[in-house]
């Protein structure tokens, strides 16, 4: 369950995963502009339009989280399929097939799929397969908006409501970054402030899309970093997020809670 957190709730998102990003009602609630904003304006311009008109996409995936506390880290390497269906839907699907532990790699698959507000976890180490209904029948999911995804980062945001939930500043890029880096510092007034002290997003000038994703827990007890090399998909079919037979298994159905 640690990785679905990590990733399927928002690679450090939490338990607020669902809820809604507010907008703004009319330009004129718009907090007044900053230097430090101006700075920032282009890339989340470059963000904002990589979402428009993306209905899927494939990424590599490399998930780091640190314990900061006791400095316990591990590494999972794997893939991500994301679609839009329609109708306000979407789907993903996250499989992770090698972690590494101290710098050894050793086979350890965990796959999710989160479809029709249903979320399959599952870990074949254990044989253990979780179906937890996280959407209320007929709830809508936007994956890629603030507060709702997997990816806390303002992908076909507007950069208007990214500024509303937090500060945002252009942090120098070191010879090594993959990119232009971005420091998203959540308002105090902002859900996201019981989530995170800091999201650090690394945008590639020639893609447009994110490259790197770093959080920072409220607590500063958990740190996560994130790679990601997103590749947009002309087509997809219902195959590329089916889940192989099993049988034997231990298997957990959850239907949705209030």
């Amino acid at each position: 369950m640690k990785s679905l957190l990590t990733l399927i709730c928002g690679f450090g998102l939490g338990i607020g995963l669902l809820d809604r990003l507010p907008r703004r009602a009319n330009a004129q609630d718009a907090p007044a502009t900053t230097q430090s904003a101006r700075a920032t304006d282009e890339p989340l311009d470059w963000l904002h339009d990589a979402g428009k008109g993306l209905k899927a996409f494939t990424s590599t995936v490399s998930l780091n989280e640190k314990d900061t506390t006791t400095g316990d880290d591990f590494t999972r390497l794997g893939k991500v399929w994301y679609q839009v269906k329609g109708n306000g839907d979407a789907r993903l699907r996250v499989l992770f097939e090698t972690k590494i532990v101290d710098d050894k790699p050793r086979a350890d698959k965990v796959e999710y799929v989160l479809d029709d507000g249903w979320l399959t976890d599952r870990a074949y180490r254990t044989q253990k397969e979780t179906r937890r209904q996280v959407l209320r029948p007929g709830q809508k999911i936007n994956l890629l908006k603030l507060g709702e995804g997997p990816f806390p980062l303002p992908i076909g945001q507007d950069k208007q409501d990214v500024y509303q939930e937090f500060d945002v500043s252009l942090t120098p890029s070191g010879e090594t970054d993959p990119g232009i880096h971005l420091t998203l510092t959540p308002k105090e007034t902002s859900k996201f402030s019981r989530k995170f002290k800091q999201i650090d997003v690394w945008v590639d000038a020639a893609t447009k899309f994110p490259v790197r994703i770093d959080t920072l827990d409220r607590n500063e007890a958990i740190s996560r970093s994130t790679l990601l090399k997103i590749t947009p998909a002309p087509e997809m079919a219902a195959a590329d997020f089916a889940l192989e037979p099993v049988t034997g298994w231990k298997t957990f159905v959850e239907p949705f809670e209030e």
